[in-house]
């Protein structure tokens, strides 16, 4: 426990960043302890700032038009198997087809 509050202050000085290890080091334990898998929640928490990052860089070199994320080939399909991958089970449930175990 020592080693994380150290390396979690020791990247920024920051008693933030120490909020935030404590904050997600309790809802990590929420989540192995009602069964929830973990790995979602750290690699939102790694690359959020980064896709934050390469969002706004988008907006800025389209001059603020979000519809530059819609009218480029790549991010169209890549937008589009985010809502297939997110409506998935939905339609499964909905179609009838079991789920796999």
């Amino acid at each position: 426990m020592l080693l994380c509050v150290v390396g979690a202050f020791g990247v920024n000085n920051s008693v933030d960043d120490l909020y935030v290890m404590f904050i997600f080091g309790v809802v990590g334990y929420l989540m192995a302890k009602f069964g929830y898998p973990t790995a979602p929640a750290v690699l939102g928490l790694v690359l959020g700032d980064l896709a934050e990052l390469s969002f706004r860089r988008g907006l800025v070199l389209s001059q603020g038009d979000p519809t530059i994320f819609l009218t480029r080939p790549l991010s169209a399909v890549l937008l589009l198997l985010a809502l297939v991958a997110l409506f998935y089970p939905l339609f499964r449930r909905r179609l009838g087809i079991p789920a796999e175990s």
